[in-house]
């Protein structure tokens, strides 16, 4: 794809859980599957950039909490200290022409001993502009003081990571680190979305009916947590 800059072209692994999302027809279960795969694929980068010795606070979006931040968490635990989990239900409008898009948080579960964490590692599935990881991070670091933040998606729009810094002082942007699998440069005109990004409608083919479905829903790792 002549849009589209792979971060690691040797790895085909990465890149057919990256296809996999594309592929037209593709099953919520195919797709859940490939998700967590890229949670474990870009553990692989991260734990190149971070200390064993160190704790961290995983902050998630809902829908992406079972599958691509599981993969994190699921690679990562047990070879760094601790890891924490913050998930977010937001509630993304699509920007009408001249106006910016928001992401309002309709509800949150935070993991106690979270605010104690060194750093923060803040997921998403495709990072296209600022508006949810804005938000979501926002809301952290005003009660947490992470020495570093990593921003984690398998796929990023090329100007996301200078948009997120825009949106920050440099006290904050200073902080951040990237990983990301590939890079797209083209959006769509009506959606903003990035192409080909993620395949689409994220929630749809998580296998979502729409928004607030997915805001009515509880990640079994957000479970798992509450009852442990």
């Amino acid at each position: 794809m002549k849009s589209r800059k792979y971060v690691y072209s040797d790895r085909e692994d990465f890149v057919e859980h990256l296809d996999t999302l594309l592929q037209s027809g593709v099953s919520p279960a195919s797709y859940k599957a490939a998700m967590y795969e890229l949670g474990k694929d870009l553990s692989e980068g991260l734990l190149r950039k971070i200390e064993s010795s160190d704790s961290f606070c995983l902050a998630s979006t809902a829908e992406d909490a079972d599958f691509l931040s599981k993969g994190i968490i699921d690679s990562i635990s047990g070879t760094v200290a601790d890891i924490k989990l913050a998930c977010f239900w937001n509630y993304h409008s699509t920007p009408i022409k001249g106006q910016q898009s928001t992401a309002p948080i309709i509800r949150k579960f935070v993991e106690n001993g979270f605010k104690e964490c060194k750093h923060l590692i803040i997921t998403k599935s495709v990072i296209s502009g600022s508006c949810v990881v804005k938000t979501n991070l926002t809301d952290l670091i005003e009660i947490m003081r992470p020495e570093k933040i990593y921003v984690v998606a398998p796929v990023m729009h090329v100007d996301a990571e200078r948009k997120l810094k825009m949106e920050f002082p440099e006290t904050i942007s200073s902080k951040f680190i990237f990983e990301t699998l590939v890079y797209d440069d083209e959006k769509s005109n009506e959606t903003s979305e990035v192409i080909p990004g993620i395949g689409g409608d994220v929630y749809r083919l998580l296998g979502f009916k729409s928004q607030e479905d997915k805001n009515t829903f509880t990640p079994e790792l957000v479970m798992q947590k509450m009852f442990a």
